[in-house]
């Protein structure tokens, strides 16, 4: 505690700030003797300090996953022995060190929601009562789960319904005892809400809701209070503090200026669709290939190695391979095999094996431990044997293209899991229905030539007000699941697939293979990495298996996630900092910040970046919407050459990889007549050929994806949904194909808005780039005025991306360039050559 009081809040990040603010009161309040401990002056070494609030945050972070898992399996009692147990342990002294205290809002909120849909009032009362004697303060989702539960009593009341079991032996069920019950525990509530600054007659929407949850807290708050009537909106009136005060200095007086500039009434998009209908119908082409998971695509261009066979260095020294099977009858009947190895014996062997692994987790579990078991309970059995089969598919696929990391695989896994799992719940809650009738109202003002509303921030929000009172939310704030969590399921599922998934060896033998004995075989194996000074482990597939997939053509097909590919209708937009973009699928580079992958611990850090008042910049949050309204289709004359280039073995000159050019890569043996230097000449030699094979294979890799995917959406109109880097640059989601190349700022991306329409662009331009000054803690643009607006967009430089990528794509409805437009032309295109930059 001394060391707590003796950190500068200046210091601190917000969540460490609230999880120092709640450690404080809780040692304060469960250790008699940290009362008496003054701050002293003298310096102090926080590093243990720092070790147990690292811990606390990790395990909070699990635990919120886990309380949500086990409330959606049945588990609740088992996760309430486990808080339990937990809490009993934090009070002993000698545990402080491990920091398995629960201070998480989540969880508390979590179950909190879980007893107000039950009208659970005793079960979410002692959950109360665990909040006071942590010292953790309630929020505002805590302070309406107790509103929805005492409204949902008086909802039974009124429709005769029996009251819960734990509350029918402490009263009468004589509606006036109970409406006086319900009254005296809603004024207590709302008095607690009220000491915490808390306003529950403000943001109601913003609680993520169940259906009917809003109108059983409208039936206590008007029972209660029937004078005052509560606000349904998304956002409600915060103070100004410390840190978001000098931001609104800043955007007060750039939008004062950008205000006064006027936007014509036309809408620009509504032409992109005939009618709102044809809008509705591309939302329910993307929502089905989210739910689904993964979209196939048939690759333009064939795999590195197939190409290197036509290098003509190379095919001087390879031999053509002559046990190719050509017959189309051979080839269905072993297509027709291998699915039968999966459909059958796959299936078998997975679900076997899943069971058991069920079993075995289920022991850790009842003794308390955070294991992966709730989390592979929550979907049917059959759901993560056809997520394993296609994990399976997908290495063999990658494998033909590039190394597979064991540890990245996991991770990917984890994350295949977890996107099913959403999927999965928001079908079950009726969420998926809920945003086909919000996105339908939302078609109408965006397809309609006249623009209704300024921004489509404000048109999404009015299409979720709509049935607001009667629907449930779409965003329910189910925990993430941190990277502890997803490695702790990719792992179990993957030691099911490396232990116990074997194929028959003997099935590519010959014709008569069916009566040869099955003889088993592991599917998967492990190698260590080949890169001096790693050490790590990739995933390979038996070399027999390969060849039965490739006879048979299986790897044809590449899969993608839907988060990286473009969208077939518009994306969701930006409202606040939790979801946007896809309907239901998301991933790191789909969150308003991205997160990065480098750092698969670092959960603490990058969570920190979205910790702060939404209601200081709507300004990005529109000019990121408006980028991700604008609608592209592909330059199929463009993609057309690309493919006879890259098909002809590539051109390096115009930025294809090039592999017509390639040698053989010499063997790893000399000839032991050479001479030292001869050696080491050829040793050089040897490893420059083989750092190129590498880094060509890489590129082709890159190709292979970028060139099928514009393929798939040649006669397709789509979209980029877009988010932002820590440094305020803004990115489209999918990483594959999109107009920017590679490592292009965000003003690269507005040049051919400003092409588009300049009047209506620049100005959405500027609000972005004051926006991200401003979020990057630069006040250049502060003092920016109507006559500086010119002088500042002039300033802007665009540095040269990929050209093959931009290439790729046009506009899907094109515009006149406006009065300044062919001057930004030129400019662009002197930027284009190196030799001027303006």
């Amino acid at each position: 505690l001394e060391q707590i009081n003796s950190v500068s809040e200046v210091r601190l990040f917000p969540s460490q700030l609230r999880l120092i603010s709640k450690y404080r009161s809780f040692l304060s309040l469960n250790f008699l003797e940290s009362r008496e401990i003054v701050p002293s002056g003298a310096e102090t070494d926080h590093r243990e300090l720092s070790s147990i609030l690292g811990r606390i945050y990790f395990n909070n972070n699990s635990f919120a996953a886990y309380t949500d898992a086990c409330l959606q399996t049945a588990e609740k009692f088992q996760m309430l022995r486990s808080l339990i147990n937990r809490r009993n342990e934090s009070r002993v002294e000698e545990n402080l060190v491990e920091g398995s205290v629960i201070l998480s809002d989540a969880v508390y909120e979590l179950i909190c929601r879980h007893f107000a849909s039950r009208d659970d009032w005793p079960a979410l009362e002692r959950t109360l009562t665990w909040l006071r004697e942590d010292g953790i303060p309630p929020t505002f989702n805590i302070c309406m789960a107790s509103l929805e539960c005492l409204g949902g009593l008086l909802h039974r009341s009124i429709n005769g319904k029996p009251f819960p079991k734990s509350l029918s032996h402490k009263l009468s069920t004589e509606n006036r005892l109970i409406h006086s019950y319900v009254e005296e525990k809603a004024i207590e509530t709302i008095a607690l809400a009220k000491n915490y600054g808390i306003n529950v007659y403000e943001g109601l929407l913003r609680y993520p809701c169940q259906k009917q949850s809003l109108r059983k807290i409208l039936t206590v708050l008007f029972f209660v209070t029937p004078d005052r009537e509560p606000s349904l909106s998304f956002h409600t009136t915060q103070l100004a503090t410390s840190r978001t005060r000098k931001t609104l200095e800043i955007t007060t007086r750039v939008s004062s200026v950008l205000d006064k500039t006027p936007l014509s009434p036309t809408n620009i998009f509504s032409d992109v669709f005939p009618n709102s209908r044809a809008m509705v119908e591309a939302f329910k082409e993307q929502l089905g290939l989210e739910i689904v998971g993964q979209v196939p695509i048939l690759p333009v261009l064939p795999i590195f190695e197939e190409m290197l066979k036509e290098a003509p260095e190379i095919a001087k020294t390879s031999s053509r391979s002559s046990n190719q099977l050509s017959s189309p009858h051979s080839l269905a009947e072993l297509r027709k095999s291998l699915e039968a190895e999966q459909n059958t014996h796959w299936r078998r062997q997975l679900t076997e094996a899943f069971e058991a692994t069920l079993q075995r987790l289920k022991v850790a579990h009842a003794h308390g431990k955070i294991t992966a078991y709730p989390f592979l309970k929550i979907l049917p059995t059959k759901s993560y044997v056809d997520l394993m089969i296609q994990a399976v598919n997908t290495i063999v696929t990658d494998t033909a293209l590039q190394h597979v990391s064991r540890s990245l695989f996991l991770l990917r896994l984890g994350e295949r899991v977890e996107t099913a799992c959403v999927v999965w719940r928001k079908q079950n809650a009726g969420i998926l229905d809920e945003m086909a009738k919000s996105y339908k109202i939302y078609a109408e003002m965006f397809s309609s030539s006249t623009r209704k509303v300024e921004h489509f921030r404000e048109m999404w929000l009015r299409a979720l007000q709509v049935n607001a009172e009667s629907s449930a939310s779409l965003d329910q704030e189910w925990p993430k699941w941190n990277s502890h969590i997803l490695l702790t399921v990719g792992h179990e599922l993957y030691r099911i697939l490396y232990d116990n998934l074997t194929f028959n060896i003997n099935a590519l033998r010959s014709r008569g293979a069916s009566k040869l004995q099955r003889q088993e075989a592991n599917v998967l194996f492990e190698v260590s990495s080949d890169t001096p000074g790693e050490a790590r482990y990739e995933i390979r597939v038996h070399p027999t298996l390969l060849k039965w997939y490739n006879a048979s053509d299986r790897f044809t097909p590449l899969t993608f996630s839907p988060t990286e590919l473009p969208m077939l209708c518009p994306p969701l937009p930006w409202v606040n900092t939790n979801h946007a973009g896809y309907l239901v699928s998301s991933n790191n580079a789909t969150r308003f910040i991205r997160k990065t992958n480098f750092f698969p611990g670092g959960d603490a850090a990058v969570n920190d970046d979205l910790d702060f008042d939404i209601s200081t910049i709507p300004l990005v949050f529109d000019s990121l919407n408006a980028l991700a309204a604008c609608a592209w289709k592909v330059n199929k004359p463009i993609l057309d050459a690309i493919l006879r280039v890259a098909r002809g073995g590539g051109d390096k000159n115009l930025s294809i990889p090039e592999t017509k050019s390639l040698f053989p890569i010499p063997p790893k043996k000399f000839d032991s007549t050479l001479t030292r230097e001869e050696r080491i000449a050829a040793y050089r030699q040897a490893h420059n050929i083989r750092k190129l094979h590498d880094e060509t294979r890489s590129l082709w890799a890159t190709e292979l994806y970028r060139l099928s995917i514009a393929n798939h959406y040649r006669d397709k109109v789509f979209w980029f949904p877009h988010s932002m880097d820590f440094r305020g640059r803004v990115y489209p989601c999918p990483p594959h194909f999109h107009h920017m190349g590679e490592l292009l700022p965000d003003a690269d991306q507005l040049v051919g808005l400003f092409f588009c329409n300049a009047d209506r662009f620049r100005v959405m331009a500027l609000r972005m780039q004051i926006c991200l000054d401003i979020f990057q803690g630069e006040s250049s643009t502060a003092n920016l005025t109507e006559k500086g607006i010119d002088t500042y967009l002039d300033s802007f430089s665009f540095p040269k991306g990929s050209d093959v990528a931009r290439g790729l794509i046009v506009f899907a409805k094109g515009l006149p360039l406006g009065e300044r437009g062919l001057r930004w032309l030129k400019i662009h295109l002197a930027n284009l050559t190196g030799n001027v930059k303006r």
